[in-house]
């Protein structure tokens, strides 16, 4: 149930708010993204690393 919670809520991120979704994404460069992974902040990392994905894989959209 949690996963689809998430996949919901990224599928509203990219249909209702792209221009935040690339405000966000730019604001946090992957080095930023990766020093919050290392350090054990799995949640944040998490989210940023979502933010990354859709980021790079959806640009041509975006």
């Amino acid at each position: 149930m949690k996963f689809a919670t998430v996949s919901h809520s990224i599928y509203l991120l990219e249909t209702q708010f792209p221009v935040l979704l690339r405000t966000v994404a730019k604001l946090q460069p992957l080095i930023a993204r990766q020093r919050k992974a290392k350090r054990g902040v799995l949640k944040s990392a998490a989210a940023n690393h979502v933010v990354y994905l859709l980021e790079t894989k959806f640009r041509a959209t975006l």
